[in-house]
């Protein structure tokens, strides 16, 4: 395990070096402190603190929560599927689980912010028994279909200076996706259910 947190360091290291040899300040604020200074935008569910005191919670540290809240639902999946594995037709749903969290709590949404829990909820989707059955898949369809519906609408929004349709937009977003959140760490913490449709094959 050592090796392999060693390994992935070095190669982010390589990656980087010639950036910041070539550029050091610029690269230092393209990968730390720029998006400090981006303003909160819309898609979010951060501009309810828009125009309040506590906008500088989203302001500077977005990317904390989207982080945390990553951790965190990982570590609640993980921690009740001890048969979770990287073979595991779930671990793509984690994947998709995870992917949620950058749209879900970013300051600022765009609509390929959806993609990687785009594709790791069809994967997901269409790796269990019988996809298009209802019911007990019924969330494994709904993971792609909302985050195609949630890109029209991030398109949408992107092009207009309302701040009332922006926080409608970003509040009415926030709560479709918290709910798929938990309906999505609900399911994959339920190992009957996964071990049922493993079975179904």
């Amino acid at each position: 395990m050592t090796w392999l947190v060693a390994s992935a360091a070095f190669v982010v290291a390589l990656g980087l070096l010639p950036f910041a040899l070539a550029d050091p300040k610029d690269t230092i604020y393209s990968l730390l402190t720029h998006r400090g200074s981006l303003p909160v935008g819309g898609g979010s569910i951060w501009q309810l603190l828009v125009g309040t005191p506590y906008q500088w919670i989203p302001q500077r540290a977005d990317v904390i929560f989207v982080l945390g809240l990553a951790v965190l639902l990982s570590l609640l999946v993980i921690v009740a599927r001890k048969n979770l594995t990287l073979s595991s037709p779930d671990i793509y749903g984690l994947l998709a689980l995870t992917a949620l969290t950058l749209p879900l709590l970013a300051k600022s949404v765009w609509p390929y912010y959806f993609l990687d829990a785009y594709v790791f909820g069809v994967i997901w989707w269409l790796g269990q028994a019988d996809p298009v059955a209802i019911g007990r898949r019924l969330i494994g369809i709904s993971l792609p279909l909302i985050a195609v519906l949630a890109t029209l609408l991030t398109e949408f929004e992107m092009g207009t200076n309302s701040a009332r349709i922006r926080l409608n937009e970003g509040v009415a977003m926030g709560l479709v996706l918290a709910i798929l959140v938990t309906a999505l760490t609900v399911r994959l913490r339920r190992r009957d259910l996964a071990l049922s449709l493993t079975r179904d094959r």
